[in-house]
């Protein structure tokens, strides 16, 4: 009965009165270039897109919200998304010295490759379809200097999303041509041998037509000498991994748009050697390296028809990655994976009446290579070769109603299809009431799913057994959120929030010494968040976030791994020097974590300061950053596959940069 209802809903919307054709309204694009630095800082971004796939303000939103900007992203000096993200309430990064990944309210497991938030760029999933990854440090294919604002939505997403959506989605909105209005880019040279370079081109016309094109390159030596005890031996020169964290990377990103058309295309390929001597790899051999690629072309278009407002969107997906693996006899293993996917969606959306809207979709993916290899480089020797094809499909729909002039109701449903394994029936619902001075108490519920992906459940070599017979993990939250502007600029938030995990996927080294993928029983994580912000308009911008949570194994009652049960962020940025310079600091605290195998590691506070000079009426700026400013050693816990229970992360560090523009 529900799934007919469901379709009956979808096909209403998809099937609506095709006549009275009009262009979808758009809004005027602002253009930034021409704004200070405390003109940045001030601007009032209170909508988001992705809680619900339209534009709605941040208070409405069936989910707790935080909208990064440009001008934050500036501001603060971060490099990559996952330093982005690391400063957002209940976030953390962890870093293996080859990956970046990301913890959302105490459930960071190593080696997940991301495969619990779902990434959009646009609208575009970026995860991919044989490990579920989604790459957030430097292997990350959008430079941040091209993203307008990042929308980080708190919560299940499968009743919209799907798979993937577990903890949260992360959508990534990308400048327009416009905002360049011509030629623009970056020098930046750091600690560590470390060099960035960007070219970006834009123009945009009267006509609707706007074209963006941008390229990136980076490079760095890495840290020149890095000391494991777990390989103090004189045989692995005591312990030292020299000249061996070395990092390339390139990108090419474009985008245009005509009218209600736009289309988009991107390219990118990291390659990052690896001093761990993880996988069981030889210590200190230099060939121990891997590449990963991602690319995609993707086209929409919406218009109008009658009462309801389509968006068509189509897309073809490309992934590659290649791991080289020396042993101690000098043979290198050769680890490699390729993915090739396209598909299709259609999104309706209609308001019945004010305040009433209903959005439906249907989707199809057809992944045709899912593919996965292993074998020796000098001999050829083929140990392991898996080759799939499969098909997914999915329906929804999503309806808020105002149920009065300060309460309104959202409830929605997912199904989901997957030629391979598993299907799901998702729901959500959420009510907010909302004053007229943006002052929102919201009671959200919903749930989840993460279907075991191609690695997980089929790779045989390199130290992993697979699991055939995995099942999906499955969530459910309830989360109580208030938020509150008190005046202009103040904003409080103060979050509550319950999630239960069944069949959470987690690495397990067997009796064999394999590495074998387990759905690990029920878990746990309850917490209390706390923020306060307060961006003034003469351009300072104050921001303190903490939380208090604990993520455990219901059966046991014991922490999960790389589980901090506090974390806390401060940041600070204020102009001087007659408005053109800025001065900030952004600063985290995280709590005690626990390795896989039961030790603990302290706690660690951290900061960054950043200094940007933006002259008036003038082409270029300069920003010069210090990271980890206080010097502080500290490791992060890491997976099954590596000897060491955590991996010393970098200390001090700097860099300095140049923008310009003509």
């Amino acid at each position: 009965m529900a799934r007919a209802f469901l379709c009956g809903c979808v096909f209403a919307l998809l099937a609506g009165p095709v006549f009275a054709q009009t262009r979808p309204e758009t809004a005027p694009k602002q253009d930034l270039t021409e704004k200070s630095l405390e003109e940045l800082m001030t601007i009032d971004v209170a909508s988001v897109t992705g809680a619900a796939k339209h534009e709605q303000r941040v208070t409405e939103a069936p989910s707790s919200v935080t909208i990064i900007t440009a001008a934050d992203i500036r501001t603060f000096g971060w490099r990559t998304l996952g330093e982005a993200l690391r400063s957002v309430r209940g976030f953390y990064a962890t870093y293996d010295r080859n990956y970046s990944y990301l913890g959302v309210r105490g459930f960071g497991r190593p080696t997940d490759y991301n495969n619990r938030v779902l990434f959009l760029i646009d609208g575009h999933r970026l995860n991919d379809n044989v490990y579920d990854a989604a790459y957030i440090g430097t292997e990350s294919p959008i430079d941040l200097d091209l993203v307008e604002r990042i929308e980080v939505i708190r919560g299940p997403g499968s009743s919209l999303y799907g798979s993937s959506a577990f903890f949260g989605v992360v959508n990534i909105i990308t400048r327009r041509g416009g905002s360049i209005g011509g030629i623009e880019g970056a020098l930046q040279a750091g600690t560590q041998d470390s060099y960035r370079a960007r070219a970006t081109a834009g123009w945009a016309s009267h006509d609707e037509r706007d074209i963006l094109v941008s390229a990136t390159r980076y490079q760095s030596n890495g840290v020149e000498s890095l000391f494991y005890p777990e390989f103090d031996d004189p045989a692995t020169n005591f312990g030292r991994a020299v000249n061996l964290d070395g990092d390339e990377h390139v990108s090419m990103f474009s985008s245009a748009r005509l009218g209600a058309a736009s289309f988009q295309g991107a390219f990118s390929s990291r390659t990052k050697q690896i001093p761990t001597a993880a996988w069981g790899t030889a210590f200190g051999d230099p060939r121990f390296e891997t590449t990963d690629s991602r690319g995609w072309a993707d086209a929409s278009y919406e218009h109008r028809f009658g009462a309801t407002r389509y968006a068509f969107h189509g897309f073809v997906d490309h992934m590659g990655y290649n791991g080289d693996y020396p042993d101690s006899a000098g043979i290198v293993n050769v680890d490699d994976s390729h993915g090739t996917w396209m598909g299709t969606d259609v999104t309706a959306f209609r308001e019945f009446a004010r305040r009433h809207h209903v959005a439906a979709g249907v989707e199809y993916r057809f992944n045709a290579s899912q593919n996965q290899s292993n074998f020796d480089q000098l001999t050829g020797d083929l140990y392991f070769h898996d080759r799939h094809e499969s098909h997914q499909a999915a329906i929804f729909v999503q309806d808020e109603i105002a149920l009065s002039r300060r309460f309104t109701a959202t409830v929605g449903v997912r199904a989901d299809w997957w030629s391979l394994g598993p299907k799901a029936v998702k729901p959500r619902a959420g009510l907010v009431y909302r004053t007229d001075t943006d002052t929102a108490l919201k009671v959200l519920y919903g749930e989840a799913f993460r279907a075991p992906n191609l690695y997980e459940l089929y790779y045989t070599e390199l130290g992993s057994a697979p699991n055939p017979d995995l099942e999906p993990e499955t969530l459910r939250t309830t989360e109580v959120v208030f938020e509150q502007y008190l005046s202009r600029g103040l904003r409080l938030t103060v979050a509550g929030f319950y999630t239960d995990i069944e069949g959470l996927i987690d690495q397990i080294e067997d009796g064999d010494g394999n590495v074998v993928h387990l759905n690990n029983g029920s878990n746990n994580s309850t917490g209390i968040e706390f923020e306060i912000e307060h961006r003034s308009p003469r351009g300072v911008l104050s921001r303190g976030s903490i939380v208090v949570q604990r993520a455990f194994d219901e059966k046991t009652g014991e922490r999960l791994s790389n589980a901090p049960s506090t974390l806390a962020t401060l940041s600070l940025a204020v102009p001087v020097a007659m408005r053109q310079l800025m001065l900030a600091m952004d600063s985290r605290f995280v709590g005690s974590r626990l390795t896989l195998a039961g030790r603990s590691l302290d706690g660690v506070f951290l900061a960054d300061g950043i200094m940007t000079w933006q002259p008036r009426s003038r082409p270029y700026s300069v920003q010069a950053g210090v990271y980890n400013i206080l010097d502080r050693h500290f490791a992060d816990p890491v997976g099954a596959e590596f000897v060491q229970q955590a991996i010393p992360q970098d200390g001090r560090t700097a860099a300095i940069k140049v923008g310009f523009r003509f």
